[in-house]
């Protein structure tokens, strides 16, 4: 469920490198969401496989969870790197509080290698979205599965990671534009006292709950027991930032776009 978020790491999210493919998860959590969805619901039906559904299902989560929780994230945060630590702070206490886990033990490099074994769907999927959303935005082949091995390889180095893989991390962490090590897991009691969690916790609640009923109707939609026009109400005017689109965000998404990764 981690939606368009894969593409920012593509080459470690190194700046100078891969903009056409950064850029494209840019575009898609802050230009046109709405239309987004609703083109992908329906190439979702004229494509369908469980796999490809089952991957949709997962990107409606990761869209209802920035919708509730980003508001207070980007409030209770200064930067990239600090919304990642109090991220990873509220993946901790979730785990321990809905899970009774150590989030530690969670190995995201492995589950992720799983899914990069056969990306072919997912891949062409993302292609598609890419130009029927963005008039001439053309993602590099293969930019999703080239941007999950980019994520496994940097999960895999902050899982567990040993003295002498925190000494490199430190400092490969120059060259990022981001801190690397915000994504390793610290204890419980390490977090427990730094943020309100519980009101993090309802808002998990709240995008459970409306990722659920999108699911359900992007699913009638597929068998033919609901219209169209019945996800263009639900999905209308919505946003990863947990507030209407507002014209200037699109064209400052759109600047961004076709100035650092112009069409060809």
């Amino acid at each position: 469920a981690q939606g368009a978020d894969f593409v920012y790491f593509d080459h470690f999210y190194i700046l100078p490198v891969s903009y056409k493919t950064k850029i494209y998860g840019w575009l898609v959590h802050r230009a046109r969401p709405s239309e987004y969805l609703i083109k992908a619901s329906e190439y979702l039906k004229s494509h369908y496989s469980d796999a490809l559904a089952a991957y949709f299902f997962g990107f409606l989560n990761h869209y209802c969870m920035d919708k509730y929780l980003h508001a207070y994230v980007y409030s209770d945060s200064k930067n990239l790197s600090t919304h990642t630590y109090l991220e990873q702070a509220l993946d901790v206490m979730y785990a321990d509080e809905y899970f009774h886990m150590d989030a530690r033990d969670v190995n995201r490099s492995a589950e992720l290698m799983e899914l990069i074994t056969d990306a072919d769907e997912i891949n062409a999927f993302h292609e598609h979205m890419a130009a029927a959303v963005y008039e001439g935005y053309k993602l590099p082949p293969r930019a999703l599965e080239r941007s999950y091995k980019w994520w496994a390889c940097a999960m895999r180095s902050t899982y567990k990671p040993s003295r002498f893989t925190r000494f490199f991390l430190r400092i490969f962490n120059v060259f990022l534009s981001f801190d690397i090590y915000a994504f390793i897991y610290k204890t419980k009691e390490e977090v427990a006292g730094l943020h309100d969690y519980e009101k993090y916790f309802k808002a998990i609640e709240k995008a459970n709950a409306e990722s659920v009923c999108y699911m359900q109707m992007v699913f009638d939609y597929i068998h033919g027991k609901r219209h169209i026009s019945v996800l263009q109400s639900a999905f209308y005017n919505i946003s990863c930032m947990g507030r209407p689109v507002v014209s200037w965000e699109e064209r400052m998404a759109f600047r961004r776009a076709y100035r650092r990764a112009p069409i060809k």
